[in-house]
Parts: structure tokens; C-alpha cells; sequence
């Protein structure tokens, strides 16, 4: 798969470990920007399982990927797009829509109970 899509990066997340395969603009800004420590390894040396690939290029380079991919079949993982620049491959049961869903679902139970409050501080105060 890396030698027909040269151009795009690829990060693979494993426990604690960050392995840099394929360098490019767009995952070395981000290893810049998030400050990560990533190890370097190469095509043929990489770890076995991984709790996550990030894809990192154009995002038509990366709907080709997808597309590539999907005809292959990865077994156990799915992939998202998270980032118009960013495809990822997670393992299947784990999902990056749950905690945000999550959070707005409390913020919003939060939001009702103010309300609620508020409501019967006013009628107190009259």
C-alpha cells in the first residue's frame, strides 16, 4: 500500500508509541503542532496491531486511499475521514462520535437545569 500512494503520510498509534511510517508536510505539521514524539520506522518494521493509522495527504489523494482500501478490506478496523487533510483506521467497536456526543449531552441536561433553576428563583423573588 505505501509504495502506491507514496505521497501520503502515515502515523501508527500503538499503546503509548507514536511510529512515524511515511513522512510528509501534512503529518509533520501535526506531529509539530501537537508536539508529539513519534519513533521512526519504515514500511517493512511496523508494529503489528495498532490502535490507530493516520493518513495524512490531500484530500483527494485521501478519498483514493479510502476508496483503496475499502476494496482490500482491512480486517477489524473502519475507517473515518476527521479532517479534510486526515483519514483514519480504528479498530472497530471504537468511536471518536461517542465523547463529543456525550459532552453535549450533559452540557445540554446542564443548560435544563439552569433554566429550571432560574425559573424558580424568579418566582421566589416575587
Amino acid at each position: 500500500m505505501v509504495r502506491d500512494f507514496p505521497h501520503i503520510g502515515i502515523q501508527m498509534y500503538r499503546d503509548a508509541d507514536i511510529y512515524m511510517i511515511v513522512h510528509n508536510p501534512v503529518v509533520e505539521y501535526q506531529v509539530a503542532v501537537e508536539k508529539i514524539t513519534a519513533v521512526e520506522a519504515s514500511p517493512d518494521r511496523m508494529p503489528d496491531k495498532a490502535n490507530k493509522i493516520l493518513f495524512g495527504g490531500s484530500h483527494e489523494q485521501l478519498r483514493v486511499l479510502r476508496d483503496y482500501l475499502e476494496k482490500a478490506g482491512i480486517d477489524g478496523m473502519y475507517g473515518l475521514f476527521t479532517e479534510d487533510q486526515y483519514y483514519e483506521l480504528l479498530p472497530q467497536g471504537v468511536s471518536k462520535g461517542a465523547p463529543p456526543r456525550y459532552w453535549r449531552a450533559i452540557a445540554a441536561s446542564l443548560a435544563l437545569m439552569w433554566r429550571r433553576w432560574a425559573t424558580i428563583i424568579t418566582m421566589w423573588s416575587c
